[in-house]
């Protein structure tokens, strides 16, 4: 995979992260408690495999660890989308610093897979030990908005992902960790999001993930910690 990485001028930085005002939060396209089978089901989501709801904190959350298994859920909007925002919770297994490349496969917490040059991901590549979303839509290079974290096993994290008709940007914890340049738009021909792996069961998350939030306006840098 072919990164994009450009430095970003100050003033675009600041001009494209201005926190958004309440009224502005958007509209609530998906939001999926993962604590329970019932609850997956409720939206019309399918398990494929073996998966498992581990104690992270918070409650419940959704847990894939071995291959073969994924949560699918119906969700097509993202081509219309503009601007938006992918949230959820994460809690490492294991400690991440301790996974090898290429003896570990990278850790997919979600997936929507059009194909070869239309897709979406937010992952954890276990190469350049990085979290992060990565967009291809029909356009080379991949797009990946990536920073390094050293999480620990039981470390509860809030991932926010969001997009713009300019940039790419990577929020944990209330904390912007990275954002790029980017205009190439979401990609079509998605009819549906795995969550806890890939759409084809490969790439278990290894991270109990907590409810999955997808909004079609991108909360700012102030608004991140509380989506």
């Amino acid at each position: 995979m072919k990164l994009k990485s450009l430095l970003i001028p100050t003033a675009f930085l600041f001009a494209s992260l201005a926190p958004l005002a309440a009224e502005d939060a958007g509209n609530l396209l998906l939001s999926l408690r993962t604590d329970s089978v019932e609850n997956i089901e409720k939206a019309d989501g399918t398990v494929i495999g073996e998966i498992a709801f581990a104690e992270d904190g918070e409650g419940k959350a959704l847990s894939i660890t071995q291959p073969g298994s994924v949560v699918k859920i119906p969700f097509s909007h993202f081509h219309e989308m503009s601007e938006g925002t992918i949230s959820m919770s994460v809690q490492p297994e294991v400690d991440l610093a301790s996974l090898t490349h290429p003896d570990d496969p990278h850790l997919y917490l979600l997936h929507a897979y059009g194909d070869q040059q239309r897709y979406l991901s937010i992952y954890y590549n276990v190469n350049n030990r990085t979290i992060g979303m990565a967009v291809m839509n029909r356009r080379e290079p991949t797009a990946y908005s990536q920073a390094r974290v050293e999480w620990k096993a039981g470390e509860r994290h809030h991932l926010v992902c969001t997009w713009t008709p300019e940039s790419l940007s990577v929020h944990a914890d209330g904390i912007l960790l990275s954002v790029i340049a980017w205009s190439d738009g979401m990609p079509d021909g998605i009819s549906e999001i795995a969550i806890g792996s890939t759409v084809w069961g490969r790439n278990p998350a290894r991270m109990a993930i907590g409810e999955v939030r997808i909004s079609d306006k991108a909360v700012r840098m102030e608004g991140a910690s509380e989506w």
